[in-house]
């Protein structure tokens, strides 16, 4: 089933980057993410929660990857409005650097997931190519849906907390930008 699964919650993803940027227009960028990592949130607890059942499961699976899909796709815009805040305050962009930080940051939370997936695995007793006892079916269901939960719930709880650039601040940055302005000055040029 997980070829099926997969297929469907990416087609459906699709949908849900098409929304970002009437969502983002209308909500910010700011909310635009944690709405989508709270959705995920709920999905996914909920899909824990509910007795399984395959409809409902691939439902609740969708929602969450369609949920996550939009955070995904704001990041990449909060790494642009970093680096042009960077820019401003610094007067020197170092979007080189930033991007390089970024990818590696992601490159190790991957890495993280798929080890803390295969503990979750191995800790409820999976044997591949085996019968699996209800316990280990009980570990993978958590492992698809409780641990995403909680990173998802980690992510909007970090990004309300640590991510303090408003829209409207990042509108006058970007004017100041395409004016040659910085935080304290003009841009010399040469």
């Amino acid at each position: 089933m997980q070829p099926i699964i997969n297929f469907i919650m990416m087609g459906c993803s699709v949908v849900g980057i098409t929304l970002i940027p009437f969502l983002v227009k209308k909500y910010g960028k700011k909310k635009t993410a944690i709405g989508g990592l709270i959705i995920g949130v709920v999905a996914d607890a909920l899909n824990f929660v509910i007795p399984t059942n395959i409809v409902t499961f691939i439902i609740l699976v969708t929602i969450g990857y369609v949920a996550l899909a939009i955070p995904n796709g704001v990041t990449w815009a909060f790494v642009s409005d970093t680096i042009d805040y960077g820019h401003w305050h610094t007067g020197v962009r170092k979007e080189g650097i930033t991007y390089a930080a970024f990818n590696f940051s992601r490159k190790i939370a991957q890495s993280i997931a798929a080890l803390i997936s295969a503990g979750i695995l191995a800790a409820t007793g999976y044997i591949a190519n085996a019968h699996q006892s209800s316990t280990t079916l009980l570990g993978i269901k958590g492992a698809m849906t409780i641990y995403p939960a909680v990173a998802l719930l980690l992510a909007a709880i970090i990004i309300t907390f640590l991510y303090n650039l408003p829209d409207d601040k990042f509108k006058q940055i970007a004017n100041d930008l395409e004016n040659g302005r910085w935080e304290k000055g003009t841009f010399i040029q040469g």
